[in-house]
């Protein structure tokens, strides 16, 4: 029989704390991200979600786990989520970048996600992460300088209109004067 000597026993216990640091760590990471951090099963039901999912859809974690977005979305955002997860699963190992929206609380919130599979050994998919970072402030501003840029352009076709018409209105002006001009002649 083998008996654990004493740097048998400290060795292993070392890389139990170092286990456990990396695991606080990682966890720490998940939970204190600015994104929501989620994972679902192959079946799209949720297996981790952050304090942000947490937080997004008003829950408790444990009220969360084991189910799915149709769960707490409208059906047409939680078809395009799963649209997006099956994407992913079929993609084996490559990410999928895509602007996902759903409506909250009469808002709509626009998340810039990142999808990617988690495969076993044999290159079969398991499980798929998510990063879904919130980016409605970008998404409202790109959409004002859209908005003034079709202004600007509108402004600028009615200048380009008046221009003309002052244009032609100066012709007119000038061919008015030449007429009086000529008529004043003939009648010396």
């Amino acid at each position: 029989m083998f008996l654990p000597t004493y740097e048998d026993i400290t060795t292993r216990k070392a890389a139990e704390t170092a286990l456990k640091e990396s695991q606080q760590q990682l966890q720490a990471f998940i939970h204190n991200s600015p994104s929501v951090i989620f994972i679902k099963d192959v079946e799209g039901r949720y297996i981790l979600a952050n304090r942000n999912l947490v937080q997004l859809l008003n829950l408790r974690g444990e009220e969360i786990l084991g189910k799915t977005d149709y769960d707490f979305f409208p059906k047409e955002t939680a078809d395009q989520f799963r649209s997006n997860d099956l994407t992913v699963m079929e993609a084996l190992g490559k990410p999928i970048v895509a602007e996902e929206t759903l409506l909250l609380d009469q808002q709509i919130i626009t998340y810039l996600a990142i999808k990617f599979a988690l495969v076993d050994e044999q290159g079969v998919p398991y499980a798929l992460c998510g990063i879904s970072t919130d980016i409605s402030d970008r998404k409202q501003m790109e959409n004002q300088l859209r908005q003034q840029a079709e202004d600007l352009e509108q402004t600028l076709q009615e200048l380009k209109h008046t221009q003309t018409q002052m244009i032609q209105s100066e012709k007119i002006s000038s061919l008015g004067q030449l007429v009086a001009g000529v008529a004043h002649e003939i009648n010396n």
